[in-house]
């Protein structure tokens, strides 16, 4: 019997942490470089990823959100569940930011996957999108702020890019679009792991979410399972790449399997700013 009250007490401090995990939000703040800015120019950036429809403290956001002052909001896709068609909390949580800054959205898999399966839902999801959110489906869109050009590309990849197992192989398959150049280039990606190809769209930075993390994180080891079911090499924070920076956010929600291990949900507040010279050079 004493063996049944203590695995019923771990059951029970395991609900407890995984409560804490999903609703204690993590508001994480970093400085980017980005070697197109002067060394007193910056732009404000919000990065939010894989809501997954759950329900959060839209009002402690939103005050959080308020106090950064972002220039842009950037939601690289996963706001819905796959398998909700109301999106009620989604499209709630899509109003409230777009009372607070411009926000651009693209497309994660599960909003391709209600595109693909039920057009009738997502065209509904897409109509009730507020005003201020720019939904950017393989298509960009310029914008000027503090004297700056800024291009915002967003990219859906096709369902194959998704499959469980292996990475696609096939990079022509990646979608192609016109865009301005822009002073700065701003591409929300989905999915991280194909960080290696997105220079045909030659970002400064990249956004993306999509690995949650890795979900069970141990300490100064990272991520231990993606989507993929398999090891992530990059699951969260900012990696340098040739063209730019890899942003990767461990986003808000979760589906499916809802577990996170020292892997709290968070908000991202990014500051892209220019090389800041040292004294004497």
């Amino acid at each position: 019997m004493i063996y049944l009250w203590i695995l019923m007490a771990v059951i029970l401090l395991w609900l407890v942490y995984e409560w804490y995990e999903h609703t204690r939000i993590e508001y994480k703040s970093t400085d980017v470089e980005c070697h197109k800015l002067k060394p007193d120019e910056c732009l404000k950036l919000c990065l939010i990823t894989d809501l997954h429809n759950n329900k959060k403290n839209l009002k402690q956001i939103s005050e959080k959100v308020l106090a950064f002052s972002p220039d842009f909001i950037l939601l690289p896709g996963d706001l819905t569940d796959k398998n909700n068609r109301k999106q009620t909390n989604a499209i709630a949580f899509l109003e409230m930011l777009a009372s607070v800054a411009p926000t651009f959205y693209s497309l994660g898999n599960h909003e391709e996957r209600i595109r693909q399966k039920d057009s009738g839902s997502w065209q509904k999801y897409v109509n009730r999108l507020p005003k201020g959110v720019y939904l950017l489906d393989n298509e960009a869109i310029t914008e000027n702020v503090h004297g700056l050009e800024v291009c915002l590309l967003g990219i859906s990849l096709p369902e194959v890019f998704y499959k469980k197992g292996k990475l696609w192989n096939q990079i022509s398959d990646l979608p192609t679009f016109k865009s301005n150049d822009g002073d700065v280039r701003i591409l929300l990606a989905h999915h991280p792991e194909y960080a290696p190809w997105y220079g045909i769209y030659q970002p400064d930075l990249v956004v993306s979410g999509h690995l949650h993390g890795g979900l069970l994180r141990l300490p100064f080891v990272g991520g231990l399972v993606s989507p993929r079911f398999c090891i992530p090499k990059q699951d969260a924070g900012a990696y340098l790449y040739p063209y730019g920076t890899l942003f990767i956010s461990r986003g808000l929600g979760s589906h499916t399997i809802p577990l996170r291990f020292f892997n709290r949900v968070e908000l991202n507040f990014i500051t892209l700013h220019g090389k800041i010279e040292e004294n004497g050079e």
